[in-house]
């Protein structure tokens, strides 16, 4: 099964029941909850909260993206969907600011769990390149990758055809705001071959990092172009990356950090 989450999984014959255990404490309960208060046809669907976790609907899983072709049909669904979601409504009643000094801390944990400290001082300077509260704020899901893409039968379609929805979300907080380019990055992360890496997939063509984050921004940002959005959205790339790496198995951490490299040099690219 792929994933870090480390929640226990019972599959039932038409459900899916997800637990905590004790490295997540109450997290899945509370992702079960947010998917609860948060309806919506990208979102899997909650049948019951449970106090240590939820039951939601059993959805068709897909392989990952073995070409480069399927990587950016990947992340189009994702950034075609994905604006349902982000619309504001009475469900999400109160907004999720960036705090700054909370999101640095956050930060820097994060580039002591994976010995790479030494990027403190550029991913300050990236960060204050971004004018934040110009920032277009979203419903955010948190977690959107293609490795969290699964599939919903169309009800009395015999073809076949599915809709995409997007597990395991990540509710916001002050280090992960709710803000669009805390998701897109989630996308560029997918796009430059996060799922390549992490799963170790192949045999597969060649993901160009520049190309790829050329594609997703221009996808998303087809009728109105902000270079603070794309500097936000490459900033949050990395710093999922960074999440990225603390989690994988330690064989494929090597390739992670390569990426965080490069997309580093996407930030320069973009920004000089």
């Amino acid at each position: 099964m792929r994933g870090s989450s480390g929640a226990r999984i019972i599959i039932g014959e038409d459900h899916v029941m997800k637990f905590d255990v004790h490295r997540t404490g109450t997290r899945v309960r509370e992702q079960g909850i947010w998917l609860r208060n948060h309806e919506s046809k990208l979102l899997p669907e909650v049948k019951a909260i449970h106090a240590d976790g939820y039951t939601m609907e059993k959805l068709v899983d897909r392989p990952l993206p073995r070409t480069v072709e399927d990587v950016r049909t990947g992340c189009e669904l994702l950034l075609d969907n994905l604006p349902s979601l982000w619309k504001w409504n009475t469900a999400t009643p109160y907004i999720i600011k960036m705090h700054a000094q909370t999101h640095h801390s956050y930060v820097d944990g994060l580039l002591r769990d994976v010995d790479l400290r030494e990027l403190r001082k550029e991913l300050r300077q990236i960060f204050n390149r971004v004018f934040w509260p110009n920032l277009k704020v979203a419903r955010t899901h948190g977690d959107p990758l293609i490795d969290n893409t699964m599939f919903r039968p169309v009800e009395g379609n015999r073809t076949g055809m599915m809709n995409p929805v997007v597990i395991d979300p990540i509710p916001a907080t002050p280090a992960l705001p709710h803000l669009e380019v805390v998701d897109v990055g989630r996308i560029i992360q997918s796009a430059v071959g996060y799922e390549w890496t992490r799963y170790d997939i192949g045999p597969h063509d060649v993901i160009t990092v520049s190309e790829a984050v050329d594609h997703v921004v221009n996808t998303w940002q087809s009728d109105h172009f902000s270079m603070h959005n794309v500097t936000g959205a490459l900033y949050f790339s990395i710093i999922h990356m960074l999440r990225g790496i603390r989690t994988a198995p330690e064989s494929k951490q090597p390739g992670l950090i390569a990426l965080v490299y490069e997309l580093l040099e996407e930030v320069h690219r973009w920004t000089r």
